[in-house]
């Protein structure tokens, strides 16, 4: 954990999107709806969390096991003037709440894998108000026939994907709506791996670096070689769906 501390102290982005990706799902998720609450399990260093509280009126809960970012976030909320209607806590996601919580919007941005998509939707419905509603995004595969190399790779990293009408029919499934969903643009891949890139390049070079710091940079390092070869094979999908 240190050591992905120390690797995007630097970055403001944990994972691909962009602001104008968070404020089309938000727009889509507000649409006929009064969003008073939002809870967001894995906020991170709340690149969207910030800007939830600049798009709403609305009391957010945020959690993250990241005392560091969790910090940070505080800085941030506090600069910007909002910390009376931020809640930040050290939480787990797989934690369950009292009854008598209640949300009429879960988001959950680029961090449904510690859980699991069919998990979450289950675990989260006695969250959610009358019709309420979550949106979530996820990495999905695209291709119907996926190369073994890009299989083996997100395996290998604990990471499962559903086909993109897999995952979206997981929404039914669970009892939810699907009012929309859609797949994120290449140049949110390049807004997480472009200043990722910066960071990395320190940790590559002999004895710059813990020998944690190197496996986890070369770690990256193939990770952002995987999306420049296969990334027609898998995308990120943003899901908004209603209870």
């Amino acid at each position: 954990m240190d050591a992905i501390i120390q690797l995007f102290s630097g970055v403001n982005r944990l994972a691909p999107g962009s602001p104008g990706i968070t404020e089309k799902a938000f727009r889509i998720a507000s649409a006929g709806r009064s969003i008073a609450s939002i809870y967001e399990p894995g906020c991170g260093n709340g690149a969207a969390t910030l800007l939830l509280a600049e798009l709403s009126t609305a009391h957010i809960t945020a959690i993250d096991t990241c005392q560091e970012f969790l910090d940070w976030l505080t800085q941030r909320i506090d600069q910007v003037g909002c910390s009376d209607r931020v809640a930040l806590l050290n939480r787990d996601m797989t934690e369950s709440w009292p009854k008598t919580a209640q949300f009429d919007l879960i988001w959950c941005e680029g961090s449904v894998y510690n859980m699991g998509l069919d998990q979450a939707l289950c675990g989260w419905k006695n969250l959610l108000s009358p019709g309420g509603r979550v949106a979530i995004s996820d990495l999905v595969w695209t291709s119907r026939a996926p190369s073994q190399e890009i299989q083996d790779f997100w395996k290998a990293d604990g990471v499962t994907l559903l086909h993109h009408e897999e995952a979206a029919a997981r929404f039914a499934a669970n009892g939810y709506r699907l009012l929309d969903s859609f797949v994120f643009p290449e140049q949110a891949w390049q807004n997480y791996y472009g200043p990722l890139v910066e960071q990395l390049a320190p940790y590559l070079e002999p004895f710059s670096a813990s020998n944690d710091m190197r496996a986890l940079a070369t770690a990256f390092q193939k990770e952002i070689r995987m999306r420049r070869e296969f990334g027609g094979e898998y995308e990120y999908v943003f899901f908004i769906a209603e209870l």
